[in-house]
This record gives C-alpha cells, sequence and structure tokens, in this order.
C-alpha cells in the first residue's frame, strides 16, 4: 500500500519511543479499514530483534507473537478503543467534588442518563442537563474578585 515517508517516519519514532532498545529496519502500511466510521490504519513494523503491528485511532503498538494476522490485530485494537471510550470513570474525589457541589450533582445526572440513552430526545435531554451544568458551575465560581478593576475606574460597580 502506498504511504508517504512522513507517514512511515510517524509510525517509525512511535515504535523507537515504545521500544527504544530495539532499532526499527523495516516500516510497510498493510491496511487501512473504516470501522463505525473511524479509519484505522495497520503496519506491519521489523526491528532488530521484534517485529510488530501499529493500529492508529488511537495509535498502540501490539506484538506480532501474540497477534498473528491484521485481522485478530485490528479487531482486537477497536475492542480496547472502543472500551476505552466508554469508561466513565472521572478521576475526581470527595473533596474536589464538594468544591461544586451543584454543578457536580448535574454533571453526575447527565453521565446517568447517557448510559440508558437510545432516542434522538435522550441525547437532547443530556445536552440540557449539561448546559444546566455550565450554567451551575459558573454561577458556583463567579465573585466579583474575579473581575479585573477597569483601568482609571476606581470602585467596582
Amino acid at each position: 500500500m502506498r504511504s508517504t515517508r512522513a507517514e512511515r517516519d510517524a509510525v517509525q519514532a512511535y515504535v523507537e519511543w515504545q521500544s527504544p532498545d530495539d532499532a526499527v529496519v523495516h516500516v510497510e502500511k498493510v491496511a487501512v479499514e473504516r470501522v463505525a466510521g473511524t479509519v484505522h490504519t495497520v503496519w506491519d513494523v521489523h526491528c532488530r530483534d521484534s517485529r510488530w503491528w501499529v493500529v492508529d485511532n488511537s495509535t498502540n503498538l501490539y506484538s506480532q507473537a501474540d497477534f498473528k494476522s491484521v485481522s485478530v490485530v485490528l479487531t482486537f485494537h477497536v475492542g480496547l478503543m472502543t472500551r476505552l471510550a466508554t469508561q466513565r470513570e472521572v478521576p475526581v474525589n470527595d473533596v474536589a467534588a464538594g468544591l461544586l457541589p451543584g454543578a457536580w450533582r448535574r454533571w453526575e445526572q447527565a453521565v446517568d442518563a447517557l448510559t440508558t440513552a437510545a432516542e434522538a430526545e435522550d441525547f437532547q435531554g443530556i445536552g440540557v442537563r449539561l448546559r444546566e451544568c455550565l450554567v451551575s458551575f459558573v454561577s458556583e465560581v463567579a465573585t466579583p474578585d474575579l473581575v479585573p478593576a477597569r483601568a482609571g475606574c476606581s470602585q467596582r460597580r
């Protein structure tokens, strides 16, 4: 398959970053496939001591010792990326969430609604909840102290 020098260089740089002790000796584009509207490119990368598949969107590399074919590695990669994209765990502890209780509560309600949404109206409702979350956030963080004094004015109104 055709590939540009810039594409090959980017894949090579990625593999060398991930596996710095194994020099890349060959990079070849072997597949391009659209899955659920996302284009994935699969590369066959030969290193001095190993061989890798590199799959993009999001870029990751997989040992060819573990994944014997393009089809298997692409199936695994798409499944992995789908699972990662649907994780809803947010690294916010209770103390941080307590700083903005109204906004946080509305955000959690929107996330809960997203897990069961199926119809267009469900997603529109989630959009409304997220707008309410944003409005709540602004009202919780807005203070007159955040507004800078204008040049030439001695008082804030």
